[in-house]
C-alpha cells in the first residue's frame, strides 16, 4: 500500500483490485477513507478494522502483511500480534531490536504469524542481508526477511546476491 500512499486505503484497495492484485501489505499511518475516520494503526478501533475487512472482502483482496512497524513495549508487541490475528495478517514487517527477537520468535509461534525483518538503507541496523540472516539464526522459520531491493541498491548492494544470502528466509518483498 505504501506505493499508493497518496491515496486512502479504500482507494488503494480499489486500485489494486482493478489491476488484479489479490494480496497487499498495509502500513501504519495511511488514511482509511470510505467514510471511516482515522489512519491505519494496530491500535485502531474495532469498528475501523471491521470496515477495512468488509472493504477487502468486497474487493476480493487479502491483507496478508502489515508494516514496517516497530513497538517499544511487550504490551505493544502483543497488541500488534492480536491486531494481525484479528485482521488475518500472515506476516508483520518490522525492524526489531536484537533484544526483542527472542520474545518475538515466541509471539510468532504463539500466534502462528511470521515476522519479516525489513532492510532500510545503510546505516540502518539491517541494511546488510548478512545482518538479517544472523538475526534469524537459531529462530523458527517464522522469523525471516522482508527484502527491499531498492534499499539494497541505495546501499551499494547487489539484490540478487542479497536474495541468495537470505535463501530460505525470505517472507516478503518490497520491489522498487
Amino acid at each position: 500500500c505504501y506505493t499508493f500512499r497518496k491515496f486512502t486505503l479504500f482507494e488503494t484497495i480499489d486500485q489494486v483490485a482493478g489491476i488484479g492484485v489479490k494480496h497487499i501489505e498495509a502500513y501504519p499511518g495511511q488514511a482509511i477513507g470510505g467514510g471511516v475516520e482515522g489512519k491505519t494503526h494496530f491500535s485502531m478501533p474495532a469498528s475501523s478494522r471491521e470496515a477495512i475487512l468488509a472493504k477487502l472482502r468486497a474487493a476480493g483482496v487479502e491483507l496478508v502483511a502489515y508494516g514496517v512497524v516497530n513497538c517499544g513495549s511487550t504490551a505493544e508487541w502483543r497488541q500488534l500480534f492480536e491486531f494481525a490475528e484479528a485482521m488475518g495478517i500472515e506476516t508483520i514487517t518490522s525492524e526489531p531490536t536484537p533484544e526483542q527477537l527472542p520474545a518475538l520468535d515466541q509471539r510468532c509461534e504463539e500466534f502462528q504469524i511470521s515476522l519479516a525483518i525489513h532492510n532500510h538503507a545503510e546505516p540502518s541496523r539491517y541494511w546488510d542481508p548478512t545482518t538479517v540472516l544472523e538475526a534469524c539464526e537459531g529462530r523458527s522459520l517464522r522469523v525471516g526477511a522482508c527484502v527491499d531491493n531498492g534499499h539494497w541498491v541505495r546501499s551499494g548492494l547487489d539484490p540478487v546476491a542479497g536474495l541468495r544470502t537470505l535463501e530460505g528466509r525470505v517472507l516478503g518483498v518490497h520491489l522498487k
